[in-house]
């Protein structure tokens, strides 16, 4: 689906622009709390067709589902396909049978979705520089989970293949946090408060389950 109106009234530049219009109304003297939600990359995966066209003729490898790869799974993973075929969901319905043509065309348009999004990220981080705050801020880029995009013969999330649970995670600070690159140990969306409040230097309720990251990001024991 190609978005037909100006740019700047897709969701994504939107949500983008509201971000930049309440940092430079809002974001100084005090300290805040922004949270922005863009609602791609999603179905109907709708970018305006110049933002898809530096795709379309990309190899974007994608593997084509091996035969009786659908069969193998467990009999709720082939429910879940059939449902996605008889029913749309998010106004896209499912084709196990999607030609080569058609798929590429999905994750060139799932791919615009993500590069609109890089650019309004880059655009918040500049209007919190220009607003003078971004040396104080402690900035978190996370997803709630990936888009199967025809793999495994799989429409959109509902599954535990990495497509859907292997997500972004950044904690970025201008000032650093006392190491860089990836961590391992294992943590979870619920943790993200909690490491906030810390780095803040602001005690978490103590009915909270949630565990902070921060000493992971020191480089400390976790």
């Amino acid at each position: 689906f190609e978005w037909p109106l100006p740019k700047e009234l897709h969701a994504d530049t939107f949500v983008g622009g509201l971000a930049i219009d309440w940092i430079e109304r809002k974001a100084s003297g005090k300290p805040f709390f922004l949270q922005v939600g863009f609602p791609g990359p999603h179905p109907p995966y709708d970018p305006p067709a110049e933002e898809a066209e530096p795709y379309l003729d990309r190899d974007l490898g994608i593997r084509p589902v091996a035969a009786g790869d659908i069969e193998s799974q467990p009999i709720p993973f082939q429910q879940l396909v059939r449902k996605h075929v008889e029913g749309d969901h998010d106004a896209v319905r499912h084709k196990v049978d999607s030609t080569g043509e058609e798929r590429h065309r999905q994750r060139a348009y799932y791919l615009a979705n993500v590069t609109m999004i890089d650019r309004e990220v880059g655009r918040i981080l500049d209007a919190l520089e220009t607003a003078d705050v971004l040396d104080d801020t402690i900035v978190v880029f996370t997803s709630d989970h990936g888009d199967m995009l025809g793999d495994h013969g799989h429409s959109q999330k509902w599954t535990m293949y990495e497509q859907v649970i292997r997500l972004p995670l950044i904690m970025w600070s201008k000032k650093g946090f006392g190491r860089t690159g990836a961590i391992e140990p294992l943590i979870q969306h619920m943790d993200i408060a909690a490491t906030l409040f810390d780095l803040a230097g602001v005690d978490a309720p103590p009915s909270w389950e949630a565990r902070s990251f921060a000493p992971a990001l020191r480089g400390e024991a976790y």
